[in-house]
């Protein structure tokens, strides 16, 4: 038995190639599935996102502040995204399209409540990150982390702001301590050189009160010398000339004596006056010294108290400094789950599989009595396949609707599409098989392969390989996605999507029809000879 088996497959080449072919179905599936998505996170960079820039710029302290450029160009630059600085409404319409992932804002007042900070009411930066979950649900975890990084190195570049403007202000508070240390140190001076003026004025009230009591002295003496003479010329005239004149030379004597007495107290009283002249300049030039230094150190301790003003050491500011930047995100078309955002991928899958399981079941070409035309052999089996399909939608309507409570606005445009899609795999699965035979069978599963890899419907297709890329457009279940992800989140047109797949359903169908017309003038296997 072994023996003839294998006997046969050799006789019958092209079953034996059939089976190779099968052997490596696992070996292209997972080539294929894999090298399609291998390394999508290595490949960010090719996901296409928008930045719009509102920021206005301004100067603040001497500095010109402007964030939003800065961070438009760092961004355009950078190879985590495929950043595009685009305007607003252009943002909006690709971003509702699925032309762009996320769309990063930055308002016009970025700047200006960056330099906030400091001031008694910090005002919050935010940052405005819209996504569209419902284009695709992975990428929209991706760019929903790297909004985070983004938001990251937009606090970490504002903090290095704020630490320049405090650093600043203290630097600044620090030149006007210096001063008014300098200031101090000067005063100091001054009041040595008062005390220094004081103590000379002192000494030479001193040596003026001694000349001044030496000088009194000696006019008193004086006084009494010209007394004494004055008695003597009273007593010249009275008298004789002798004694008289002998009086009169001694109270002479006396005045001279005075006279040098006075004389000789006279450099003292002037060294006196000296003294108290310069000490009343030492005394005046300290007092000048001391009002202008004081007036420095006040003015620098203005200053220094001026530029610490600047900072505010409240609650809020530390928050402010702690988490200056905030993310304030919007989905315009909000997935609730992992599974609503899934659902086209697993639908279109589920309703290929579906169709392979009854293309595998259910014999599609020899006819239970002999058919007379092509139109009515197809449709024969097309009643059957039909049917089948139709009942697979109810089910699977049903099955989501119900089952996971998967929300959906137009239900009857969704069971259409559901519909369709079911119709599209059953009848690309028989043409292949009607056509191919065997090896259609094969392709099929290579069919179904080459769907998972470059349908977009798990990754998008930025981030996959170039073969996926170049396939995308070519496979049936690219626009079953299309039209269950806009009615089941994005909301976008889908005719392109129903004009696509029902031309496919007619142009496969005609392909059968074809083979069928064909198949009249060949010998057909009657499966039930008795069935009328």
């Amino acid at each position: 038995m072994v023996a003839s088996e294998w006997k046969y497959l050799n006789q019958h080449k092209m079953s034996l190639v059939v089976l190779v072919a099968i052997a490596l179905i696992p070996a292209i599936y997972c080539f294929i599935y894999l090298s399609s998505m291998w390394n999508t996170y290595g490949k960010m960079d090719r996901l296409p996102v928008a930045i719009v820039n509102h920021d206005q710029s301004m100067t603040y302290h001497g500095n010109r502040i402007d964030i939003g450029s800065s961070l438009t160009n760092k961004l355009t630059k950078a190879d985590t995204l495929d950043f595009h600085h685009v305007s607003s409404k252009r943002a909006a319409e690709q971003l509702r399209k699925g032309k762009f992932y996320m769309v990063l804002t930055i308002p016009k007042n970025f700047s200006s409540r960056a330099t906030t900070i400091t001031e008694v009411t910090p005002q919050r930066m935010n940052l405005h990150f819209t996504f569209n979950s419902g284009q695709n649900f992975i990428a929209s975890k991706m760019t929903t982390g790297a909004a985070t990084a983004i938001k990251a190195k937009v606090s970490a570049q504002v903090t290095r702001l704020y630490s320049t403007i405090i650093l600043r202000a203290l630097g600044n508070a620090d030149k006007g301590m210096k001063r008014a240390a300098v200031g101090s140190q000067a005063m100091y001076q001054g009041t040595q050189k008062l005390v220094n003026g004081e103590r000379h004025l002192g000494g030479g009230m001193q040596s003026l009160n001694s000349g001044i009591s030496q000088l009194s002295a000696g006019s008193g003496n004086l006084v009494v010398a010209n007394q004494t003479m004055a008695a003597g010329f009273s007593k010249v005239m009275a008298s004789t000339p002798t004694a008289g004149i002998q009086r009169l030379g001694s109270a002479n004597a006396k005045v001279g004596n005075g006279l040098i007495e006075i004389q000789r107290h006279v450099p003292a009283l002037q060294t006196g006056a000296d003294k108290l002249a310069n000490g009343s300049i030492a005394l005046a030039s300290g007092t000048d010294k001391i009002l202008k230094e004081t007036k420095i150190m006040s003015a620098s301790l203005d200053q220094g108290a001026k530029k610490l003003q600047v900072i505010h050491t409240k609650a809020v500011n530390a928050a402010a400094i702690a988490n200056p930047v905030h993310e304030v995100t919007k989905d315009i078309s909000k997935v609730p789950n992992n599974g609503t955002g899934m659902a086209p991928f697993a639908i279109a899958i589920g309703l290929y599989v579906g169709a392979i399981a009854l293309g595998t079941m259910y014999e599609g070409f020899l006819p239970h009595r002999k058919p007379k035309y092509a139109l009515t052999w197809w449709a024969s089996k097309a009643s059957v396949v039909g049917a089948v399909g139709f009942l697979q939608t109810i089910l699977l309507f049903y099955s989501l609707t119900q089952g996971n409570q998967l929300a959906i606005d137009h239900s009857g445009t969704f069971f259409l599409v559901l519909l369709l899609g079911s119709f599209l795999f059953l009848s690309l699965i028989f043409c292949l098989r009607l056509l191919l035979g065997g090896f259609g069978t094969w392709l099929v599963s290579i069919v179904l392969v080459l769907q998972l890899a470059a349908s977009g419907g798990l990754y998008p297709t930025y981030l996959t390989d170039s073969f996926a890329q170049s396939l995308n457009e070519w496979l049936p279940m690219t626009y079953l996605i299309n039209a269950l992800r806009s009615l089941i989140s994005t909301h976008q047109g889908i005719t392109v999507d129903l004009v696509v797949m029902i031309s496919l359903i007619v142009g496969f169908n005609f392909a059968m029809i074809l083979r069928f017309q064909l198949g009249l003038h060949q010998s057909v296997i009657e499966i039930d000879s008795e069935i009328a």
